[in-house]
């Protein structure tokens, strides 16, 4: 189906991205005890896993797609940043979807909290010179 407009779906039943060159995933953990808030360390800062996957930010064709969403494991906001020059497949049902203004209006209802990469992590140099596009169906 085509879509006129930015849309939110709530679930992914099956993702694939081809010719993929490099990337970066984020995912600041929910407390397990408190799965409304986020799990803190001793010095109250948030734990984040961070994994990056260097690439060169001018091959010809690059398209970098970013999802933020809710990791089922482990548990947390996550932030994944995949860039690759080859066309991506998202598989969901129609019915999880709302239109983004909406999710972003109120995302409390649709969403885990952290549902925005929190300001504490920085992007590798490389990736936020790509970072131009938010993936929208268009």
């Amino acid at each position: 189906m085509t879509y006129q407009l930015n849309i939110t779906a709530n679930q992914f039943d099956y993702i694939d991205f081809s010719e993929v060159l490099g990337g970066e995933l984020n995912i600041v953990l929910y407390d397990p005890n408190h799965p409304d808030s986020f799990l803190l360390t001793s010095e109250n800062a948030t734990v984040t896993l961070q994994r990056r996957w260097e690439f060169d930010p001018n091959t010809e064709s690059v398209f970098v797609y970013e999802l933020d969403c809710s990791a089922e494991w482990p548990p947390g906001a996550c932030y994944l940043a995949i860039a690759a020059t080859g066309p991506a497949l998202l598989t969901f049902d129609e019915s999880d979807c709302i239109p983004a203004r909406q999710f972003v209006l109120n995302p409390q209802k649709y969403s885990q909290p952290g549902w925005k990469q929190p300001d504490s992590i920085k992007l590798s140099p490389r990736l936020e010179t790509k970072l131009e596009t938010k993936i929208e169906f268009a």
